[in-house]
């Protein structure tokens, strides 16, 4: 005996595969949703690393900078303050020249007073001319 099922009219065969590609497409459908939901999921996640990163990296420099700036203030005060020591060590040393000097002339003068008295004078003569013929 031969079992044979009934043959289905095609109409009824062509709504079944349209039935079975519509659900085909549904399932597609919703897994390219689902992998683009996921993707966009990891973007935001990369998105808000980088962000964090990024402020991270801007506070290390800030810091680096600060850091660096209060360097440069220590090295500019220690220039500072050699310079100003130099100066007046260099005043101290032409003060105590001119003193030396002033002892010398003094020594000079008590050592000679008429030379000093003569030279005096021949210097006053001459300052004399020069502004008289101004």
């Amino acid at each position: 005996m031969s079992t044979s099922q009934p043959t289905r009219h095609p109409t009824d065969q062509m709504r079944d595969k349209a039935q079975d590609v519509k659900q085909d497409v549904q399932s597609m459908g919703q897994t390219a949703s689902d992998t683009a939901r996921r993707g966009a999921d990891q973007l935001r996640d990369k998105a808000n690393d980088l962000r964090q990163d990024t402020q991270a990296l801007g506070a290390a420099a800030k810091d680096m900078v600060q850091e660096q700036a209060g360097n440069l203030r220590d090295a500019a005060g220690q220039y500072y303050e050699q310079g100003r020591q130099r100066a007046r060590d260099m005043v101290d040393q032409g003060t105590q020249r001119a003193r030396d000097l002033e002892e010398t002339f003094e020594d000079r003068i008590r050592e000679r007073p008429l030379q000093a008295v003569a030279i005096a004078a021949g210097i006053g003569f001459i300052l004399g001319l020069v502004w008289n013929r101004r």
